[in-house]
């Protein structure tokens, strides 16, 4: 397995997911941040992956996955 930092956009309204740029290694914090101007928020993910699109389609499948539960939870309340 490679190490991969996956740096992703997030646009709330559309709930759009856009990979920005994967880099070999890990750079920087493991963090999510809001630019609450924009309403989007910018993921960066530390991923261990055998290549870097594998990387990359593990970073949207959480992603989903996530989206997922919080509906679930949404249809609790």
């Amino acid at each position: 397995m490679n190490r991969w930092t996956v740096v992703a956009l997030h646009d709330e309204d559309s709930e759009a997911l856009v990979v920005a740029g994967v880099v070999a290694g890990w750079h920087g914090d493991e963090s999510t941040s809001i630019y609450t101007s924009d309403n989007l928020y910018r993921l960066t993910s530390f991923i261990e992956a055998p290549t870097a699109d594998a990387a990359e389609a593990k970073v949207i499948q959480e992603f989903e996955t996530a989206l997922a539960e919080m509906a679930a939870e949404t249809d609790l309340v």
